[in-house]
């Protein structure tokens, strides 16, 4: 049938299989750009390892062998209070005690700006982590949670390491300037130690995990040297 027939030009037919491509083309194309599922990427965004705001309670506990984790609250409002120094009636020391696993306990103490952690065994021996002199004696504050590695014996757990986040200042006069790390402290029948501090790299709580699950043949880190006359 001869289109002129109908009416229509020969200028409206293209104009209306253009149309009509157009439609079905912008059915598709803006569907198929993006196969992963809703929410998927807000998801890559949450535990991203490079977020100060990401706490370690956000990544999923993973077991290594018969080594697993569990996490405790290390945080001032969780914790119970022990004591606290005043000066001029004025709080400037508060110690809180914080329930582990396997009998052990962390004691945080909170003074001038800084946070220390001592590891406090069943029978309450004392182990000072010595934070402030292995990485920063800047000011600093530890995070909200500790990861312990751990072995399972029936309804008994034996921690063999406990990971920290130390966060603390790396220029004092911008206080949004901080540095955060991970410190890993093995712990035997005998004694604690930091073995390894991990900086803020990608995979970050993975990498403390593996280290803390070999921690047990590491080497106790020293404490930083500092520069004395005789160096000058």
């Amino acid at each position: 049938m001869d289109t002129k027939t109908l009416g229509f030009s020969d200028n409206s037919i293209c104009c209306l299989l253009v149309l009509v491509i157009f439609v079905i083309s912008g059915c598709g194309i803006g569907k198929a750009s993006d196969s992963r599922t809703p929410g998927s990427r807000a998801l890559e965004t949450a535990v991203s390892p490079f977020s100060e705001k990401t706490s370690d309670a956000e990544y999923p506990a993973r077991s290594g062998g018969d080594v697993e984790s569990i996490y405790t609250d290390i945080g001032f409002e969780e914790c119970e209070t022990i004591e606290v120094e005043h000066v001029n009636e004025t709080p400037y020391s508060t110690r809180i005690l914080c329930k582990g696993v396997g009998g052990y306990d962390l004691e945080v103490v909170d003074s001038d700006a800084r946070q220390y952690v001592y590891l406090v065994y069943p029978d309450g021996k004392k182990h000072d982590l010595r934070f402030s002199k292995i990485v920063s004696s800047a000011f600093s504050e530890v995070g909200q949670k500790a990861e312990w590695r751990v072995i399972r014996d029936g309804d008994k757990v034996k921690p063999v390491a406990v990971i920290i986040r130390y966060i603390f200042s790396i220029n004092a006069a911008i206080s949004s300037d901080k540095a955060s790390y991970l410190t890993v402290t093995k712990i035997t029948d005998e004694d604690a130690c930091i073995t390894d501090v991990v900086e803020n790299v990608k995979d970050q709580n993975e990498k403390a995990r593996r280290l803390a699950d070999e921690s047990g043949d590491a080497s106790c880190k020293e404490p930083k040297r500092h520069p004395t006359e005789s160096d000058l």
